[in-house]
């Protein structure tokens, strides 16, 4: 079943196309981190992928095939700074899954639910965004290294969805939001002598679809998370106390979770 319109109307501001593109691993080196120094200068001199500037607000992802450059069909894109999100809705309840600098996607598969899902992408801090194309076989063939670090990065978003799914169970809204908090931390956070810093370019109704709550709820959560001084509003971001993780019990303490 094809996408439909997004979960909310958004007015789409068309995209800049930046016409020399992005060479892969001068952006993201870390992907090249199992090639060998020949085969990483290689790299680093013929693999550049096309790029397109998103302002906030909303965006479709169409318009990465129309990206300058683009070879055949977009396969994923890599952010390669600022903040997308992917929104789905069903039966008039609304998800986000936010996608960061750094994190990949591979977009096959995206339009095959039987079930009525409305799908919307945003902007929620000024991106840039690399296309990847037919290229994909090319790194395939020629750098194997590379495609399976490629495919390692995509993978994590498997995992990040599942922990945000486990996220949205925890019983208080104010465990709901230090996990999440935490577990972006664990990809983007910046340690200081404080605490750990997150940038999280989101209003707290975006927060709520992220942990399943609603608004209001989030807005209390956040003010109890800093009465504890668990979390601290400040630089466009929030900073959380090391201590805070404390909150959370060892797994090994805890009994084993199975199924039914």
């Amino acid at each position: 079943m094809a996408e439909q319109s997004a979960p909310t109307p958004r007015d789409l501001a068309e995209p800049t196309w930046s016409a020399g593109g992005v060479r892969l691993l001068d952006v993201d080196p870390e992907l090249g981190a199992e090639l060998g120094p020949e085969a990483f200068a290689d790299v680093q001199r013929q693999l550049v992928l096309p790029t397109l500037q998103l302002e906030k607000g909303g965006w479709d992802r169409t318009w990465l095939g129309s990206a300058r450059g683009v070879r055949g069909k977009p396969r994923g894109f890599l952010v390669v700074a600022g903040a997308v999100s992917v929104d789905l809705a069903i039966a008039g309840q609304a998800c986000t899954r936010m996608i960061t600098t750094r994190e990949l996607v591979l977009l096959d598969g995206w339009v095959q639910d039987s079930i009525p899902v409305r799908t919307g992408w945003s902007v929620l801090d000024q991106a840039r965004i690399a296309v990847l194309d037919e290229r994909l076989g090319i790194i395939g063939r020629r750098w194997p290294e590379l495609m399976s670090a490629i495919l390692e990065r995509a993978a994590q978003q498997i995992r990040h969805a599942l922990l945000q799914q486990a996220i949205s169970q925890l019983p208080r809204v104010e465990d709901r939001l230090l996990a999440l908090l935490w577990s972006i931390a664990d990809r983007q956070g910046v340690v200081r002598r404080d605490g750990v810093w997150v940038h999280l370019p989101v209003t707290h109704a975006t927060l709520a679809q992220m942990i399943g709550a609603r608004r209001p709820t989030v807005s209390l959560g956040l003010r109890a998370l800093a009465e504890r001084g668990h979390v601290r509003s400040i630089d466009g971001g929030w900073l959380i106390s090391r201590d805070s993780i404390e909150v959370f019990p060892d797994p090994e303490s805890t009994p084993d979770v199975v199924g039914d």
